[in-house]
């Protein structure tokens, strides 16, 4: 085996790894060889080699702009190699490797690095659960679409066909390609003014350094989570939203000063996004109040508003492709749920699509799966029609509901059931769906419904309607304390309680299960605990028609400060908070007679911030 094939192989290689303890799929990749990059004095061409045993593609092409392409792909490996979860100092993996080393002084390096490989896939089974970039060669465009290993990242590259000199015919579907580090180094020397080839393809074409024979093997397991994720992900990016453009030093000013300014902690690490009709967005970093006005577009939306998120440090993948983007695109979904970022420049459009939550982050995520039904009642015979129309041909929304004869609803519902089967794939530069098999094989759809058994738990209380006598009242900070009981299975009910503080997230929680007072939340959330905060999530979606608590956080930002109004009412008490952010604020209060007066009062009040230019800035 050659050298540049021994670089590309990784831990995730052994076919004897075992994830011990969870849900995997199994993904076999071959290839024929490494990908790699060849140069000359004039003349460079990347080759991509396609896995064997997928359905065969081909693209062989001349690029245009070669510099473009050389920031797409390494914003995907930037993102396909990236994990921002908590890593505590564990010195295990150290002092395994000082062990091995001791024992296998006298062995070949191969070998050595082989039992060490062994003991990582053992004891850190997910540490190299990294798939490959599954490639779509379509009529028009090809796409390459990679996940991050902690679920919190989705990019997906896209180049169009206009913008390419066809060498030869194209051979359209979906297949996975090598990618190593030893690929992302050849592509970091690609220079714009050699001519540049780029071939796809199981086969090697014109190259004299082509090496048969030699096929490489990777062996990859994928938990069932990650695979949920990446679906999930990708059924988020037809919700609709908020969207808006901001111009590409618009965004290099966020990403600058976050490079110079470390994050605080304990502190607010989120940006804060304000949207006021007729006006220019404001992109807000916390917890500076650092102000960034951006100058693309004024925002067309009929009321403003204020959205929250959070994941800001990996807007850092799309900081090597701005200078080639004409503009960015921006789809907000809501406070703490996906966001949508769209580069295109010169014929490649980068989309970066941001979770919103980590595997850690289990208050975003269960109300994150709430947005995202599986639908049950799918016809069979109008799936195998929308599949057999997609395969001849992408089209848009309205294209295929001409085509099936169907509401635009129902077309809707076939295409989230598509994608969330790993079918079908949304590419929002184009406004199309795609015939796009994510592998040969998915796990059964029940397997990956749920993210986990105890997620899984929670939805059945919450279909056997066990949640009673939920309860909430407003804490001091701007938290909420609810309180439930749970009939469950068990003998006697269950009592539970969590606070979600202002940006959404359960600062503290209690349960008197058992799971919960045996390990409390170490080992995350139980079911119970998932169900509350699900029930105050659709609660919030479907408020009561007089409710007996109600919040409202009014926000307006002058050029020195940030002025803020808290309206809060509870049955028949109105509170009124307002001052400026940071410092104590000032308080009045009423008490009406009845709560429908104390309803109009806070009505009122809303109104009138309103009419001075405040924004309803309520967290959801």
């Amino acid at each position: 085996m050659s050298d540049k094939a021994q670089q590309s192989l990784s831990p995730q290689n052994n076919q004897n790894a075992e994830v011990v303890g969870m849900n995997t799929t199994s993904v076999h990749l071959t290839y024929q060889q490494v990908s790699e990059v060849h140069t000359s004095e004039s003349q460079q061409q990347l080759s991509l080699f396609s896995a064997l045993a997928r359905q065969p593609v081909k693209l062989h092409a001349r690029l245009t702009h070669s510099s473009v392409m050389r920031s797409g792909l390494s914003a995907l490996y930037q993102v396909v190699s990236s994990d921002l979860r908590y890593k505590p100092k564990d010195r295990a993996q150290y002092l395994a490797f000082k062990e091995l080393q001791r024992t296998n002084q006298r062995r070949h390096i191969l070998s050595a690095q082989q039992a060490y490989f062994n003991w990582l896939a053992e004891n850190d089974p997910l540490a190299y659960c990294v798939l490959d970039p599954v490639v779509s060669v379509h009529p028009d465009c090809t796409t390459f679409e990679v996940f991050s290993k902690d679920e919190s990242c989705y990019a997906q590259l896209t180049v169009d066909h206009n913008q390419l000199e066809l060498l030869a015919p194209v051979s359209c579907g979906t297949t996975n390609v090598d990618f190593s580090a030893h690929f992302f180094q050849g592509v970091q020397q690609l220079r714009q003014y050699k001519t540049t080839e780029i071939h796809i393809g199981q086969q090697a074409v014109g190259l004299e350094t082509a090496q048969q024979g030699e096929v490489l093997a990777k062996q990859t397991h994928l938990p069932d989570s990650w695979l949920r994720g990446l679906l999930q992900i990708q059924s988020a990016m037809q919700l609709p939203g908020d969207s808006f453009k901001l111009a590409p030093i618009d965004l290099y000013n966020v990403l600058h000063f976050l490079r110079l300014n470390r994050d605080v902690k304990g502190k607010k690490r989120g940006i804060k996004i304000e949207l006021v009709p007729n006006q220019y967005p404001k992109l807000v970093l916390e917890p500076w109040e650092k102000v960034i006005e951006s100058s693309a577009e004024r925002w067309s939306g009929s009321e403003p508003k204020v959205i929250r998120i959070w994941g800001r440090r990996r807007l850092q993948h799309l900081q090597a492709f701005l200078s080639h983007a004409e503009y960015i695109s921006v789809h907000l979904l809501d406070s703490g749920l996906p966001s949508i970022w769209q580069a295109q420049g010169e014929g490649v459009g980068l989309t970066l699509v941001l979770s919103g939550f980590t595997a850690a982050n289990w208050s975003q995520a269960a109300r994150f799966d709430l947005l995202l039904p599986r639908h049950q009642n799918i016809n069979a015979e109008q799936f195998d029609a929308l599949l057999s129309c997609l395969q001849k041909q992408p089209s848009n929304l309205d294209a295929l509901t001409t085509k099936l004869n169907l509401s635009s609803s129902d077309t809707l519902a076939l295409t989230q059931h598509g994608i969330q089967h790993g079918l079908i794939s949304f590419n929002r530069l184009q406004q199309c769906f795609y015939y796009r098999p994510l592998l040969d094989q998915l796990p059964d759809s029940q397997q990956l419904r749920y993210r986990d058994d105890v997620f899984a738990e929670a939805m059945n209380l919450i279909n056997n309607k066990a949640v009673s006598d939920v309860k909430q009242h407003w804490l001091p900070g701007d938290t909420v304390e609810l309180t439930a009981t749970l009939n469950a299975s068990s003998k006697s009910p269950i009592s539970t309680m969590i606070q979600v503080a202002e940006e959404g997230h359960v600062s503290k929680a209690e349960c008197s299960c058992f799971t919960f007072v045996k390990q409390g939340m170490s080992q995350g959330p139980c079911a119970h605990i998932v169900v509350l905060r699900m029930t105050h999530f659709q609660q919030l979606q479907q408020p009561e028609s007089d409710p007996i608590y109600e919040r409202h956080y009014f926000t307006r930002r002058d050029v020195e400060s940030e002025h803020i109004y808290l309206v809060q009412r509870h049955q028949q008490r109105v509170t009124l908070r307002w001052g400026k952010a940071g410092t104590s604020l000032r308080m009045q209060q009423w008490v009406f007679n009845t709560q429908q007066a104390a309803q109009s009062a806070v009505n009122e009040q809303k109104q009138r911030l309103i009419a001075r230019g405040f924004i309803d800035a309520t967290a959801r």
